[in-house]
């Protein structure tokens, strides 16, 4: 074997090690991030909701609270031949009430992106590997106008309904603010646990007084909490 012909074998052989193992590091990084949203059946997640409705004009102030537990039942192939996870979602008003069936929705991630449908309607939730600062549309796979979805914190550690999680990554949908208007909307996930918490803000308020708060010149406001109070595996 010629010096030259044996060089250039020893460079490919080192440049397709390199490869390889770039691509495994990509696909554990990537496989470790599926973990902030396990799809195994038998998965589920209680919350407590809390949802609130105001209008100053007709004097609307009216709080809503009841309980949603996720169940992934089964996974199963859908019709254009992906792996998909049925969510089944039960209902109670209180604490002392019987879960009731409230609807089913789906979950699955392809190509690296974590999508969810809810009530039909399919959202981008995730995409990986997860990035601080990486931004996508949420709404890529349905008829809602775009909207730009950003991991603005990752691996976190926070407090939910006194549960604490190491690894908590938000991501921002929305944060509008003027004199007059407030739009806020974050999703929060959990390694190993999925969705601990939501919140969506949507409030339109008298323009004064200024030094006021938003919040304490409001005349009509939506407001949504979601937050995990229990989970396990059954």
């Amino acid at each position: 074997m010629n010096k030259v012909y044996k060089n250039s074998l020893c460079v490919l052989i080192f440049l397709l090690f390199t490869i390889m193992g770039c691509k495994e590091s990509d696909i554990t990084s990537t496989s470790n991030d599926y973990n902030y949203t396990p799809l195994q059946v038998g998965n589920w997640i209680t919350y407590e909701i809390e949802e609130i409705a105001i209008d100053k004009l007709s004097a609307l102030y009216d709080t809503t609270n009841y309980f949603i537990k996720e169940i992934i039942t089964e996974k199963y192939i859908d019709l254009v031949g992906e792996e998909a996870c049925r969510i089944e979602r039960f209902y109670k008003k209180d604490s002392l009430s019987n879960w009731i069936i409230k609807d089913v929705w789906t979950s699955q991630i392809i190509n690296n992106r974590y999508q969810k449908t809810e009530e039909n309607v399919k959202y981008v939730r995730l995409i990986f590997p997860a990035e601080l600062n990486k931004i996508w549309n949420g709404n890529a796979y349905n008829t809602n106008e775009e909207q730009e979805y950003e991991i603005t914190n990752i691996d976190e550690f926070e407090t939910v309904n006194e549960l604490d999680f190491d690894s908590v990554l938000t991501v921002t949908h929305e944060n509008f603010l003027t004199q007059i208007e407030k739009k806020y909307s974050i999703e929060k996930f959990a390694k190993n646990v999925g969705l601990v918490y939501k919140e969506i803000i949507d409030i339109y308020a008298d323009a004064t007084p200024y030094t006021d708060s938003i919040e304490k010149r409001i005349k009509t406001a939506s407001i949504y909490k979601q937050k995990v109070i229990d989970y396990g595996t059954n």
